[in-house]
């Protein structure tokens, strides 16, 4: 996790957002959001994610699958728990969530989507919706989050200790919204001084956003890819790809990873 955090820089993972995947499954074209119906039903199997002391960027996580002790889960803003039995099945359900949870569409919008896109626009503005990104737990003096997603990368080194690194991130968030809504605005291009002291980056792009939402519940995936030419004190070159797009993909997988140490 360290070396995956030093690469990102000041990044945390559920703003992170844009999309380069080294191996590409069943990806479709981004517009539709995935819609999973009235409730979520999790039965899936939870692998941990670990970086050898080679990897000094972060790029190629070893996944592992969970085995051990009963884990209990927050699932954040709500009061609904998830466990991850012995055998390493996460089990959740929720429904619709309470009316005390639920946004504006525009506000959770602007919430997930880190300042992406200009000109946003709802079909429906009196949507109302909320948003799962994964779930919390403390174990010991660690904080660990679960959440769908996957990490891929490649390093290539250069004369004197200077590298060429690639790292690709997707992850899945969950969105419920109380009516049909399309979503749509304009990506944008962060360069400078801007770009600097927000994402540690000189260029940030982001792709147009297009998602169709459907009463009920969602999948929208964050997406990023960053590049660079940097040294082992990132000190360089770097430029990141974001984007926000709808629907489901099969790479995904549930990894649970540490985020903090009290």
């Amino acid at each position: 996790m360290k070396n995956k955090l030093k690469f990102l820089g000041i990044i945390t993972l559920t703003a992170v957002v844009g999309f380069f995947l080294l191996a590409c499954g069943d990806e479709d074209d981004g517009t539709t959001s995935g819609p999973l119906g009235p409730t979520l039903n999790f039965s899936k199997r939870v692998y941990t994610a670990n970086y050898t002391e080679d990897d000094i960027f972060g790029t190629k996580p070893v996944y592992s699958e969970y085995n051990g002790p009963i884990l209990s889960f927050d699932a954040e803003g709500t009061s609904n728990k998830a466990t991850v039995s012995a055998a390493g099945v996460l089990n959740f359900t929720m429904g619709t969530p309470n009316a005390d949870v639920l946004l504006d569409i525009s506000d959770l919008i602007e919430e997930i989507s880190d300042e992406m896109f200009t000109n946003i626009n709802f079909s429906d503005s009196t949507i109302k919706a909320f948003a799962l990104d994964g779930f919390r737990t403390q174990i010991g003096s660690y904080d660990y989050s679960l959440s769908r997603n996957l990490i891929s990368g490649s390093v290539k080194e250069n004369a004197d200790k200077i590298y060429s690194v690639t790292l690709s991130i997707s992850e899945a968030i969950y969105v419920y919204v109380n009516k049909d809504v399309t979503l749509t605005g304009t990506g944008k291009t962060i360069t400078g001084k801007d770009a600097q002291d927000v994402f540690g980056m000189d260029k940030v792009t982001s792709t147009n956003l297009n998602i169709l939402l459907k009463k009920g519940w969602n999948i929208i995936r964050y997406l990023i890819t960053m590049s660079g030419t940097v040294d082992e004190d990132l000190i360089g070159t770097k430029i990141m790809a974001r984007a926000l797009v709808g629907g489901e993909s099969s790479n995904l997988m549930w990894v649970m990873d540490i985020i903090g140490e009290d």
